[in-house]
């Protein structure tokens, strides 16, 4: 009805305006052959800006998490603050997302890149009829350099990811600057470790206690 299409162009709209915030944020992805790893470059925000706004936007980049993937031990990690202020930390392997690589390919930064396609299927079980979630990641890499690794810990494909997007929301690299000596990068170390697997039960779980109540 009414109500429905005023909330959709308010949120049209919220999205239009964080991606705006977004495209000002740097992210930075450090790599060698074996590690990366991928952090938010901290700025100052723009009284102009909400503070509700300005934190959606980060969130969208890849929050203020630090992102770990290690090639050898096929493992990605991040580490994070929850609501409470304490760190936390939890990992999957690197190739969980089976991608589908299609034939679409361009050019970026003056890489050849290709395009690969993931969807996320999410069914949250509760008295109402089942709530079906479906994300469509969209990654795009490079096979020139050969590296497994992403944005905000999206990776497990043939080739260092220059594009990624989700929906309306969308990192892409800038600039690539190779170095003369490999990197050394350290792991996070900070907070209880935990599986994602493990962690997106119990949000599950607490969000149908929610809907339950």
């Amino acid at each position: 009805g009414e109500y429905a299409e005023v909330l959709s162009k308010k949120s049209i709209e919220s999205t239009r305006r964080r991606m705006e915030i977004l495209k000002d944020f740097n992210y930075i992805l450090k790599a060698n052959p074996f590690e990366s790893l991928y952090y938010w470059e901290e700025e100052t925000r723009d009284e102009t800006v909400s503070e509700h706004d300005f934190i959606s936007a980060r969130n969208m980049g890849g929050g203020n998490a630090i992102h770990y993937q290690n090639k050898k031990e096929n493992i990605y990690l991040y580490q994070f603050r929850d609501l409470k202020g304490k760190w936390q930390r939890e990992f999957e392997p690197l190739d969980s997302k089976k991608w589908q690589i299609t034939n679409e390919t361009d050019t970026i930064l003056g890489y050849p890149v290709i395009k690969a396609v993931y969807i996320t299927k999410l069914d949250i079980k509760s008295p109402n009829p089942l709530i079906k979630i479906n994300y469509k990641d969209i990654a795009w890499f490079t096979p020139a350099i050969p590296l497994p690794f992403g944005p905000a810990g999206i990776g497990g494909l043939p080739g260092l990811i220059l594009k990624y997007h989700r929906g309306n929301r969308a990192i892409y690299a800038t600039k690539i600057k190779f170095l003369k000596k490999n990197i050394r990068i350290k792991r996070p170390d900070k907070g209880a470790l935990r599986s994602v697997k493990e962690a997106t039960d119990e949000r599950i779980k607490d969000l149908n206690k929610m809907i339950e109540n």
